[in-house]
């Protein structure tokens, strides 16, 4: 048999890369398939997710055909159920659960439905109601009933709409319904709205406020197909021609369609080409910024890909100033303490003083963080035009979007005072206890209160990540099953990384492109030729 060697020079990889190409074409797509579901995630705004969603840069084999999502230039995530369009407003991969709003409800408010007008429909077949946030019990439907005749009587409440296709709306809930009325549109609220109706004279803002809540759905895709595809080192697809999670699968083969498999992938025999996992090499680089240094899982961001850390997690780097976004607030990181799972912040918009842009309330991401227990509420009061008393302390006037307002502040519970109803807007800072006590006293400390940060704590399992670490693995996060993943040198373990073995070391270490992988795996594997005549093919290393 003859033995043919070439160096792999740019001009013999293209030529031979054409002869894969046109000899086995599916299983080179298979294989980017493969990387594009284990790598990419569809990143938007506040929403990071892979499987089973696809959309951006996320290729529609790696998720269910109807989970797209579409990002718009806003930064919000949208998808489209049964013919209407809803705005996701933040996933839970751990629970399999996504909240959304109706986004015409959302952009418009209830006046302004899109046409044609459609009921909020469940796709039973890919999704359930989610579970409603305590002390909520559930769902029940609202519906709204568009210019009805004056003789129909709404059981919740009427009002008229104005610069709209439409001169009255009336809104009911259950299943009751009214007579002759032009046109009406159906949507899931939490149980605890509906409580909320009933003779309220705030009803528009009570109904905006659940419309711009939404409702949770849990979706029902088979996680446990797709955890195990993950722990055979596959990455998540979906089978369209069988409703079923598919597993595409990184190794090299004899026979090249077998880069997918329908649960798990095969264990193959020694090959004569391995690289090292990239995603080991990236993980092992620490993040550092500023004060904050050598910061490692659950953190990612900047040099650290999105596959080394936890979803709600990452750092940027603005200015030798480390940052951290949860819902609308971007924090000033001050310090991070792995050990004992704490993280030190401040809010950024406040850094400066207490008369920001916008007025909007810390809020952080309780499903990954809480705050410490040393910390006590200071309310920022903004355009009360009261006057000051024992509970309340003015500070000096503030120009906010050029409106001149008056500022006061409190640190104990004003429950039953008027001032929080009256004035403008409020906003809650967490504090140290001891700023806060200082700041009874002396208003001048105010600076010093607000640059001194507040303390959030995580729990995860440190235990995890320390026997991935000590089996000389770096911690990271499997982006389909959503769940720990310890990645070794040559390909990853659930937990630890097992010992080296003939099928993992790497023979022969690869300096070019990707181009080279599909190159030996033609030139060692296949022929196009009849079997008599096929060559051995060896790459040299040069």
């Amino acid at each position: 048999m003859n033995h043919l060697s070439f160096s792999s020079s740019l001009p013999h990889a293209m030529l031979w890369l054409l002869l894969v190409m046109l000899c086995f074409p599916v299983s080179l797509s298979t294989y980017l398939i493969y990387k594009n579901c284990s790598e990419a995630r569809f990143e938007c705004g506040n929403i990071s997710i892979g499987y089973p969603f696809f959309g951006g840069h996320r290729i529609p084999e790696c998720g269910h055909p109807g989970l797209e999502l579409h990002c718009h230039h806003s930064n919000t995530t949208t998808f489209e159920m049964v013919g209407v369009r809803y705005r996701v407003m933040d996933i839970h991969p751990d629970r399999r659960t996504l909240r959304i709003a109706r986004e015409d409800l959302f952009k418009n408010g209830f006046c302004r439905p899109h046409s044609p007008i459609r009921d909020s429909v469940i796709d039973y077949e890919l999704l359930d109601l989610g579970p409603a946030p305590p002390p909520a019990p559930g769902y029940t439907n609202a519906t709204l009933f568009y210019d009805c005749p004056p003789s129909s009587s709404s059981s919740l409440g009427f009002f008229p709409c104005n610069s709209s296709s439409y001169n009255n709306v009336s809104v009911t809930t259950g299943n009751i319904r009214l007579d002759g009325c032009l046109a009406s549109l159906t949507f899931p609220i939490f149980q605890a709205y509906w409580t909320g109706f009933s003779g309220n004279p705030s009803l528009p803002l009570v109904l905006g406020v659940a419309m711009k809540t939404g409702f949770q759905v849990k979706w029902k895709e088979d996680t446990s197909a797709c955890l195990k595809c993950n722990a055979s080192g596959g990455a998540c697809g979906f089978n369209i021609s069988d409703g079923q999670t598919f597993c595409y699968c990184p190794h090299l083969s004899q026979n090249l369609l077998e880069y997918r498999y329908p649960n798990e992938c095969r264990r193959q025999a020694p090959m004569i080409l391995s690289v090292n996992d990239p995603r080991y090499t990236n993980c092992r680089t620490m993040l550092s910024c500023g004060s904050v240094a050598n910061i490692g899982y659950p953190f990612w961001g900047m040099n650290r890909s999105s596959y080394c850390g936890r979803p709600g997690f990452e750092l940027k780097c603005e200015d030798d100033v480390a940052k951290i976004m949860m819902n609308e607030n971007t924090l000033r990181v001050l310090n991070i303490n792995p050990e004992q799972q704490i993280l030190k912040v401040a809010r950024e918009d406040y850094w400066n003083g207490y008369c920001p842009r916008e007025l909007i309330d810390t809020a952080i991401d309780f499903n990954q963080f809480d705050y410490s227990p040393n910390l006590r509420n200071l309310t920022l009061f903004y355009g009360c035009y009261l006057p000051a008393t024992s509970t309340f302390i003015f500070l000096t006037n503030c120009s906010i979007n050029g409106t001149l307002m008056d500022v006061s502040y409190s640190t104990r519970n004003v429950l039953s005072d008027p001032r929080p109803r009256v004035c403008r807007r409020n906003v809650l800072i967490p504090v140290y206890e001891a700023a806060a006590q200082d700041l009874e006293v002396n208003p001048m400390t105010m600076g010093q209160a607000l640059r001194g940060g507040f303390e959030l704590q995580w729990e995860l399992d440190n235990d995890e990540c320390r026997r991935c670490r000590d089996s000389d693995g770096v911690c990271g996060y499997n982006q389909t099953s959503n769940s720990f993943i310890c990645f070794c040198k040559y390909q990853p373990g659930e937990t630890t990384c097992l010992p080296a073995t003939a099928s993992s070391l790497t023979p022969l270490r690869l300096a070019h492109s990707e181009v080279q992988m599909f190159i030996a795996v033609a030139a060692n594997w296949i022929c196009c030729m009849p079997a008599s005549d096929c060559l051995l093919i060896s790459l040299s290393s040069q």
